[in-house]
């Protein structure tokens, strides 16, 4: 079973696209940034190591993880940055090997997905794109990508454009990527490039 990477940057509709791949496909999903929430709870390996870190400064009363304390420690420059995802991103490719493993075995003949979907918009920076067979850059217009943040998250166009800016590049995620989807319009047009892809790799694969 082929495992697929999906990404993009913030606002593409990535979720929109696993939401699709799900329910018309029956694909299996793995979400890269839930099995790192996940990992963060109480007991969880990388809740262990950032309080071994970063010391109990980084706790709630209740003993869980302030993420707002953590970002402003992890995140204030580069170096800070580099630790923090020395220290987390080996943990979480370790889990998601061990999920991908999990779907292969317990997936029965009959019921076998086309593929599993592995979603994370730092694919390469968190070594998961060793994982996939290959690649898939879910691309959308600027334009298009603020004006979908300012309607589901109320951020402003101003701050709209500084995530933009801070996060990687249109040809950094097309030179990485095997395939490009262009999420820019309508949901019919991103379920009609799906079908030809995932119609293609069927063909391929028999």
């Amino acid at each position: 079973m082929k495992v697929v990477g999906i990404t993009g940057g913030i606002g593409s509709g990535k979720s929109e696209v696993i939401k699709l791949l799900q329910e018309r496909w029956n694909v299996a999903v793995i979400l890269a940034d839930e099995v790192g929430h996940g990992l963060m709870k109480q007991g969880g390996k990388t809740y262990r190591v950032l309080v071994d870190y970063y010391g109990t400064q980084i706790l709630n009363e209740d003993n869980s993880i302030n993420k707002d304390c953590l970002r402003n420690i992890a995140f204030k420059n580069k170096e800070s940055v580099e630790i923090i995802n020395r220290l987390t991103h080996p943990l979480i490719k370790e889990e998601i090997i061990n999920k991908i493993e999990n779907i292969k075995k317990d997936t029965k003949e009959n019921q076998c997905p086309p593929f599993i979907a592995l979603e994370s918009a730092i694919l390469q920076e968190g070594g998961l794109d060793s994982l996939c067979d290959e690649i898939w850059y879910v691309y959308a217009d600027e334009a298009i990508r603020i004006k979908r943040l300012m309607s589901g998250r109320g951020y402003s166009k101003e701050h709209c454009k500084q995530i933009i800016e801070k996060q990687k590049s249109d040809k950094y995620y097309r030179q990485l990527a095997n395939w490009t989807l262009d999420n820019s319009n309508t949901i019919e047009k991103t379920k009609n490039q799906l079908e030809k892809k995932i119609a293609d790799m069927e063909k391929r694969s028999r």
